[in-house]
C-alpha cells in the first residue's frame, strides 16, 4: 500500500499516462471543474465521456494502492448480514464482501475515509480491508439485496399490525400531520411510501406503477424502458398506501370513481425531482402511476444523446436556421422532450427570446419563458401560439401538435420569420410530413415551412460491468450490408465493418441479470430538401418521400440501431426489439438496391398519394405560390 505521507500522482496524470484520456481531455475536465469544484475530476471525465468508471477506479488503485473490486457477482449472505447494519451501509455507502479470519473485506465508495474505516472497525470488532468500488453499484446492491429487506418488509409488517382490521377509510387528520417525503416517523404506511419512491429514484426508474389486483398490490418500476416487479403489498393496507400517495400529489382521496392527475416535488439523494401522478380507477381499486422527472436529465447536452456525426450536424444546422419548423417524432417515452430541451439549451442566449408552450412543463430552464397549458382558462396550444407572436419571439417550442388549429398556428409562426420546434407521434421521419398534410395543412404551406424531421427511439445499452465480446458473424455482416447497401453517403460501410466491436451483457447483480444498464438514442434525420419539397407539393406517399430521403443520404432508424450494435453499445436483440429489423429486411434490401442503381441526377419516380384532404393542381408549385396566396391561406 502507498504510504499516507507519500506524495501521490494526480488521477488525471495517471489516466493520461495509461492512455485512457488525452492531455487535451484532461485540460478540458480541469476547466469544467473550476465551475463545479465539489465534483471530483474523475467524475467529470466520466460524465464527459472521456473515459470509463473502471478507468478512473483503476487509476485510484494505482494512486492509493487500494484494490478495485467489481461487484458484478456479489452475494449477500446471512454471515454478512450480521456484520454491518443495513442503515449504516446505506448511510456510508459501504458493503461487506467477505470475512477472512479476523478481517472483513469492505467495498467502499471512499476508501480513503479513515474515520469511517475506524468506525467500521469498532462496529464490527474486526480489521477492515477496504476495496474501491463504484458508488452507484454499491447503492444498487443495497437497494436490491439489502434495502427492501430492512425497509419495506419491516414497514409492511408494522402497517399490517396497525391495520389489523381491514378498514376502507383513512385517518386523514393523522396522515396530514406528515410533511412530504421527509416525514419518516409519521407511521409505517408513510415510511413504506417514502421507501418505494426513494428506492425508485436511486435505482434510476422513470415510472412507478402501483397496481391493485384481486389478491395483492403490485409495485413495479420502469427501468431503462422495461417494467420490473419490485414488491407486493397486502390488500389490507392497499387503501392507506394509495391514499398516502394521493395526499402527496394533492389529489382528492374521497374520489375513487374518476381519473385524477396531480403533481408533487421533492429532493431525493441530492436530486431535485418532480413527480407527475396519474390515478385511474380499475375493477380492483385505484391504480397509480408516478412519472419521475429528474430536472438534471434535461441538461444532458447534445453530446450525451447518442447522436451520430451526421445527426449532430443535422441538429446544429436546424438550430442555426433563421425560420421554419423542425419536428422531433417518436412514441411516448422515446426521449423527445430531452432532445428538444438540449437543443433549446444550446440556443439559450441573452440575444434571443425563447418561449415555450407545454402540457405540462416538465423541466424549468433558466432564461427561457415557459408557459403551461391551462384548458380551463382557455389557454391551449393554439391560443398560446397566437399570443406568442405578440411577444416578439425568436424561437418557439410547441410541446406537441395535437390538432389542425395548433398546426396552422405553428405554420403561421414559422412563415412569419420564427424558428419553431415541435413534436409529433409518428413512426419515422417521412411519415411526419404526411401527417402534417393529413391534419389539414395545405401541401404548399407544409413544403414552405418544414425544414427537417428528427425521428428517435431509445435502445438499452450493454451493462459495462458484465460486458463480454462477441464475434462478428457472417449472418450479422450480411444483415448490415443488406440495410446499408454497398455504398452510403453518410457511412463508410467497409470501414465500419472493419472496426466492428460487438458485445453482450452476461447479466449481473448491477443490471438485475438483464445484461443492460442505461439507454442511448437512435435517430433518423431527414432534411426537407428541394426534391422532398417537390414530392410534398405533388402529394406523394410516405414511401416515395422515404426513398428520396434515403437516396439523399438519410440514415434510417434501423441503420442507426445497427451502428450502435457494431460499435458495442447495444445488442442485435435490442435493435430488433425497438425497430423493424428482420421484419423489413427484404424490403429494405430491394429499396436500397433500387436506389443504388439510380444514376446521379436521374428523376425519382413519383407516385401520387391518397391521404391528402385538399387536391392541388400539379403545376401549383411552391415557386409559383404568390405572397397573396400565402396570406389568404393563413
Amino acid at each position: 500500500m502507498v504510504p499516507v505521507d507519500q506524495k501521490r500522482e494526480k488521477i488525471g496524470q495517471i489516466l493520461v499516462r495509461a492512455g485512457a484520456i488525452t492531455q487535451e481531455e484532461l485540460d478540458r475536465g480541469l476547466e469544467l471543474q473550476k465551475s463545479n469544484p465539489e465534483d471530483r475530476i474523475g467524475q467529470i471525465l466520466v460524465r464527459q465521456g472521456f473515459c470509463t468508471k473502471d478507468d478512473v477506479a483503476l487509476a485510484y488503485e494505482k494512486q492509493t494502492g487500494i484494490k478495485f473490486k467489481s461487484l458484478a457477482d456479489y452475494a449477500y449472505t446471512k454471515e454478512l448480514e450480521a456484520m454491518i447494519p443495513p442503515e449504516s451501509m446505506n448511510k456510508y455507502m459501504v458493503l461487506p464482501i467477505k470475512v477472512v479470519d479476523d478481517a472483513l473485506e469492505v467495498a467502499m465508495a471512499d476508501p480513503l475515509d479513515f474515520v469511517l474505516r475506524e468506525n467500521l472497525r469498532m462496529m464490527t470488532g474486526m480489521k477492515i480491508i477496504p476495496y474501491i468500488s463504484h458508488e452507484d453499484q454499491i447503492r444498487e446492491i443495497i437497494f436490491q439485496k439489502v434495502g427492501k429487506k430492512f425497509a419495506t418488509d419491516e414497514f409492511i409488517s408494522a402497517a399490517m399490525d396497525q391495520y389489523a382490521e381491514e378498514d376502507e377509510t383513512v385517518n386523514i387528520s393523522k396522515t396530514l400531520q406528515s410533511d412530504g417525503l421527509d416525514a419518516v416517523n409519521a407511521g409505517p404506511v408513510v415510511r413504506l411510501v417514502t421507501t418505494i419512491i426513494t428506492e425508485a429514484v436511486e435505482s434510476g426508474a422513470s415510472d412507478i406503477h402501483v397496481e391493485p389486483t384481486e389478491t395483492e398490490v403490485v409495485v413495479r418500476y420502469r427501468i431503462d424502458g422495461i417494467l420490473h416487479k419490485i414488491m407486493t403489498i397486502p390488500t389490507k393496507i392497499k387503501n392507506p398506501t394509495i391514499s398516502r400517495l394521493k395526499i402527496l400529489a394533492q389529489l382528492d382521496i374521497a374520489e375513487r370513481r374518476k381519473p385524477q392527475d396531480g403533481r408533487m416535488s421533492s429532493t431525493i439523494a441530492g436530486k431535485a425531482l418532480d413527480f407527475r401522478v396519474s390515478c385511474l380507477p380499475t375493477v380492483f381499486g385505484e391504480k397509480l402511476v408516478l412519472r419521475i422527472l429528474d430536472k438534471g436529465n434535461a441538461m444532458v447536452g447534445l453530446e450525451k444523446l447518442g447522436l451520430e456525426d451526421h445527426d449532430d450536424k443535422f441538429v446544429h444546422d436546424m438550430a442555426e436556421s433563421p425560420w421554419g419548423i423542425m419536428i422531433v417524432s417518436g412514441p411516448t417515452g422515446s426521449g423527445k422532450s430531452t432532445t428538444l430541451y438540449s437543443i433549446l439549451n444550446l440556443l439559450n442566449d441573452n440575444r434571443v427570446n425563447i418561449v415555450t408552450i407545454e402540457d405540462p412543463v416538465e423541466y424549468t430552464l433558466p432564461g427561457i419563458n415557459q408557459v403551461e397549458c391551462n384548458p380551463r382558462a382557455g389557454l391551449d396550444f393554439s391560443a398560446a401560439l397566437r399570443s406568442f407572436l405578440r411577444q416578439d419571439p425568436d424561437i418557439i417550442l410547441v410541446g406537441e401538435v395535437r390538432d389542425s388549429e395548433t398546426l396552422h398556428a405553428a405554420v403561421e409562426a414559422s412563415l412569419t420569420g420564427h424558428l419553431v420546434f415541435t413534436t409529433l407521434h409518428t413512426n419515422d421521419a417521412p411519415s411526419s410530413i404526411v401527417r402534417m398534410v393529413q391534419m389539414g395543412a395545405p401541401n404548399y404551406l407544409v413544403a414552405a415551412s418544414a425544414i427537417g424531421v428528427l425521428s428517435q427511439r431509445l435502445v438499452r445499452t450493454i451493462c459495462s460491468v458484465c460486458k463480454e465480446p462477441l464475434p462478428l458473424t457472417e449472418d450479422f455482416r450480411s444483415t448490415f450490408l443488406r440495410h446499408f447497401g454497398t455504398k452510403n453517403k453518410k457511412i463508410n460501410v467497409e470501414e465500419a465493418l472493419a472496426k466492428a466491436r460487438m458485445f453482450k451483457g452476461r447479466g449481473c447483480t448491477i443490471c438485475r441479470g438483464t445484461g443492460y444498464k442505461g439507454r442511448a438514442g437512435i435517430f433518423e434525420s431527414m432534411r426537407v430538401s428541394p426534391k422532398v419539397r417537390e414530392l410534398i407539393l405533388r402529394d406523394s406517399s410516405t414511401d416515395d418521400i422515404r426513398q428520396t430521403a434515403i437516396k439523399e443520404g438519410m440514415v434510417t432508424l434501423e441503420q442507426s440501431a445497427l451502428l450502435k450494435v457494431i460499435r458495442g453499445m447495444t445488442t442485435m436483440d435490442e435493435a430488433i426489439r425497438i425497430t423493424t429489423l428482420r421484419k423489413d429486411e427484404e424490403q429494405v434490401y430491394e429499396a436500397t438496391q433500387m436506389l443504388d442503381e439510380v444514376p446521379e441526377g436521374s428523376e425519382i419516380p413519383i407516385t401520387p398519394g391518397n391521404g391528402h384532404l385538399d387536391e392541388m393542381p400539379e403545376d401549383n408549385l411552391l415557386d409559383e405560390a404568390s405572397p397573396e396566396m400565402l396570406d389568404e391561406e393563413l
